[in-house]
């Protein structure tokens, strides 16, 4: 991109392999004004006073930046009791957490995976699974809906918006699995060959 020389409108070119520049486009509306002082487009005022100072822009959080930690703690209603639940309440459980949400596509298709590990395990008293729904388009209706229809017998929690940012979570479903003493042991999401990988996984600890 460079401005013509005569009538100061933008002009594109596109330089091809063979290192020839071609004409390609130029934008015939779009003007300078010619009344800008000379160094107007200067390093000087296009860059930040303390750009040699600034440090690198830090990392955006991920989930995968808990693994090893202690997981974040949580207080949140569980659907159709009037009651909560927090993590500490299953502290000497392994915890197989769900972050998940009824209209997202993936989530739903995992369902049924999902319920024949947890019928697999029914038995494990030192197992618990949790599904946690903490969209902001989610509400108690669609949540006993998308239960209902997939007969899901999991711990329901919702109203999770800042659980949600406390597990750093950026899209659905997410899976967090946690150790007796509440630290992150590992997460993953959802892909092709997810229930052989969960219950290899689970075997791991769970015996």
């Amino acid at each position: 991109m460079c401005f013509d020389k005569v009538e100061l409108y933008p002009t594109f070119y596109r330089k091809m392999a063979n290192g020839t520049l071609i004409y390609q486009a130029c934008f015939t509306e779009t003007f300078v004004n010619p009344s800008l002082p000379i160094n107007y487009f200067s390093e000087e005022n296009l860059l930040p006073k303390n750009w040699q100072k600034r440090t690198k822009v830090k990392k955006a959080s991920s989930p995968s930046d808990l693994v090893g930690k202690k997981a974040p703690e949580w207080v949140l209603p569980i659907l159709g009791q009037e009651k909560s639940l927090s993590l500490s309440d299953l502290k000497g459980k392994y915890i197989f957490l769900e972050f998940t949400a009824t209209w997202c596509g993936v989530c739903n298709a995992a369902t049924e995976g999902l319920n024949r590990i947890e019928e697999k395990y029914s038995n494990q008293s030192n197992l618990a699974f949790v599904k946690i729904f903490s969209s902001k388009r989610d509400n108690i209706k669609s949540i006993s809906s998308f239960v209902e229809k997939h007969q899901i017998k999991s711990i329901i929690l919702y109203n999770a918006t800042d659980t949600e940012k406390e597990y750093n979570i950026y899209g659905y479903p997410i899976y967090f699995l946690i150790s007796p003493k509440e630290k992150v042991i590992s997460i993953f999401g959802y892909c092709e060959g997810f229930e052989d990988y969960l219950t290899n996984s689970l075997k791991v600890y769970i015996k």
